[in-house]
């Protein structure tokens, strides 16, 4: 029995492995790049939120303030908005689904624009109770001195 056990190959569990790897994700790129897609940022901005305070206290929310534009409300050139703030709103308004999510539910491709300068993705998220929440992010492309990055303009949470 014991020349058994000795030769068992133990798995990794592969959900494991992928929560491990999107938090390593996280917390190495907290900035936006120029290779990142629309597709991606919505992605890390959504992951994050979810995971709002790893890998330190309101994380998430400083996460989607960085990857917000000019064009938003939650943009880094609004000091008087912290990450704080934004959480605290988020958790008692119809945004708490960005905090609370368990599944996203893709309802369509991602569209960009024939000058691919804009891009819209309408989505779902699924909270735990099983409510669906339809949401939409509105993202451009913006000069930044490395290159153009994709930022969100606009992140809509319908009722």
């Amino acid at each position: 029995m014991y020349t058994s056990l000795r030769k068992r190959i133990d798995v990794d569990d592969p959900l494991y492995n992928e929560l491990k790897q999107r938090r390593e994700m996280l917390a190495s790129a907290p900035m936006p790049s120029t290779t990142q897609t629309p597709g991606e940022v919505i992605e890390l901005v959504l992951r994050a939120l979810r995971d709002v305070d790893w890998p330190r206290e309101n994380h998430g929310a400083e996460l989607l303030r960085n990857y917000s534009g000019p064009a938003s409300i939650l943009g880094d050139d609004r000091p008087d908005v912290t990450a704080q703030m934004l959480v605290e709103y988020f958790a008692s308004s119809k945004y708490s689904i960005l905090l609370e999510w368990v599944s996203i539910h893709y309802l369509r491709k991602l569209d960009i624009s024939l000058d691919k300068r804009r891009a819209l993705q309408q989505l779902r998220l699924t909270s735990s109770t099983g409510e669906s929440v339809p949401v939409t992010f509105q993202l451009s492309r913006h000069p930044t001195a490395e290159g153009e990055v994709w930022l969100i303009d606009q992140l809509l949470v319908k009722s």
